[in-house]
């Protein structure tokens, strides 16, 4: 299993999360987000950065993310707040939440998973990353994206390309939700998250470790029947 140590934020939801068995039993360290610049991150596998953080308390510990993923760590950053400013390659563009759109049947949010195949969806369904969302992800060229609002940009991707090791970027918030009794897909999508980041494959024979001859992006792999996932919350 991977050593994964999760940054603390010091909120009510980082700690109900972090505190669900659930969760707790992939998680080998907890850091406060304020001691992380002088962390010592060596033989850890994978550093959690929780959704809803402060990003002036996350900028002290930029050199030192940005030192782990070049000798090869793995970020995964939950943070649409943060992460611009924090981790190469990330642009992120601000949306309008809607948190409501499941109480019209009528309405779909666009949300496809582009990469039905990859090993993340063997530990993540399609309806858990169906919600809203906090912001539109541009991913690198080379990077892959995973779930997409089609026609406007990516929720979820994973980078191989920015750095020496490996980013997982999305705008989705479960442990907000999880911590705050709110949005059930939040739940599956975090105990999916951290069981496949403990114990998974994380699908490198997908991920190239060079841009694309021209910056051009990967093509996508629509889902299998073209059909909308299942919706989250009804």
């Amino acid at each position: 299993m991977r050593t994964i140590l999760a940054v603390d934020g010091g909120t009510y939801f980082h700690h109900f999360s972090y505190e669900d068995p659930e969760v707790a039993r992939h998680i080998r360290r907890r850091v406060h987000v304020r001691d992380l610049p002088g962390a010592d991150l060596s033989g850890v596998d994978v550093v959690v950065l929780p959704c809803r953080i402060d990003p002036d308390a996350m900028l002290p510990a930029r050199q030192a993310l940005r030192d782990y993923l070049d000798g090869g760590g793995t970020v995964v950053s939950l943070n649409a707040e943060a992460a611009e400013e924090i981790l190469p390659g990330v642009a992120v563009t601000p949306a309008e939440v809607n948190f409501w759109w499941w109480l019209n049947p009528a309405t779909d949010p666009g949300i496809r998973i582009v990469r039905p195949i990859h090993p993340l969806f063997r530990h993540v369904g399609a309806g858990d990353v169906v919600w809203h969302y906090h912001g539109l992800l541009t991913p690198p060229p080379g990077a892959v994206p995973l779930v997409e609002v089609a026609g406007r940009g990516a929720l979820f991707y994973v980078d191989r390309v920015s750095t020496a090791g490996r980013l997982v970027v999305t705008t989705l918030d479960p442990l907000f939700h999880h911590g705050s009794n709110f949005m059930p897909a939040a739940t599956r999508l975090l105990y999916g998250l951290m069981e496949w980041l403990a114990e998974g494959d994380l699908g490198d024979a997908m991920t190239p470790t060079e841009a694309p001859a021209g910056g051009a992006a990967p093509p996508p792999i629509p889902a299998s029947d073209g059909t909308p996932p299942p919706r989250c919350c009804a």
